[in-house]
């Protein structure tokens, strides 16, 4: 489901596992280091063809991402927790009719809260912009040899992926380029993302340990696309 739907349905499946007593804690929390991802309808129709205009960028970042997502999920397969205690499986007694209420009011609160965290997201981006607090940031990048626009894309990237892309997309990079920093930037998933998916499993997981997941899955996926990029383009 985290693969077809996107950020942040996977996050929310596995705490509802969890919540349910399906999982035990240490294996919600492991699940969520491969269940957040983005999904098709985005990487490939938002930003393959409608950001990059090229459908084979969408498919290499894809196949990059999710790859990425399943190789993560193997470095923390043997995580350990000292509260590892499985909880007793307890199934849904609600009649039919409370079910539906339940999930139509659960559908529409985590709706109004993802596009909450979204629209907070940009709007704080380009407040942070126009009053120039990223500069010192930029400046780091310039030293180091990356260009200027470069350097503010990703760190737009760094807070709202879509914002990222779009950022990058203006730029005259080469598609191979513009495919692998985008790639790097949806599988970090950014700060946007990050606090959508926080929002329902702060009970599992820490800030601290979803970013650093969030970091070695954007590791693997880019190393994995830039090899896909020099093969195909």
């Amino acid at each position: 489901m985290s693969i077809l739907t996107g950020y942040p349905v996977g996050s929310k499946l596995c705490y509802d596992l969890y919540k349910d007593g399906y999982l035990s804690k240490i294996d919600a929390k492991k699940c969520i280091t491969y269940t957040s991802n983005s999904g098709p309808m985005f990487i490939i129709g938002s930003v393959g063809i409608g950001i990059l205009l090229s459908k084979e960028a969408g498919y290499i970042i894809l196949i990059s991402h999710i790859i990425g997502a399943l190789l993560n999920g193997l470095i923390y397969r043997n995580m350990k927790d000292e509260d590892y205690k499985s909880k007793n499986i307890v199934y849904n007694q609600n009649e039919p009719e409370t079910s539906l209420s339940s999930c139509v009011m659960d559908s529409i609160f985590s709706i109004l809260l993802i596009g909450g965290i979204v629209v907070v997201a940009f709007i704080f981006i380009e407040v942070l912009n126009n009053i120039g607090i990223f500069y010192p940031f930029v400046y780091i990048f310039s030293k180091i040899g990356i260009d200027e626009n470069v350097a503010k894309a990703i760190i737009n990237g760094f807070f709202e992926i879509t914002n990222g892309c779009l950022s990058l997309s203006s730029l005259s990079l080469n598609i191979s380029t513009k495919t692998i920093l985008s790639c790097a930037i949806i599988s970090f998933g950014g700060i946007s993302t990050t606090l959508q998916a926080m929002a329902f499993i702060k009970d599992i997981v820490t800030y601290k340990f979803f970013i650093t997941q969030k970091i070695t899955h954007m590791i693997l996926s880019t190393i994995i696309c830039a090899i896909l990029c020099f093969i195909i383009f």
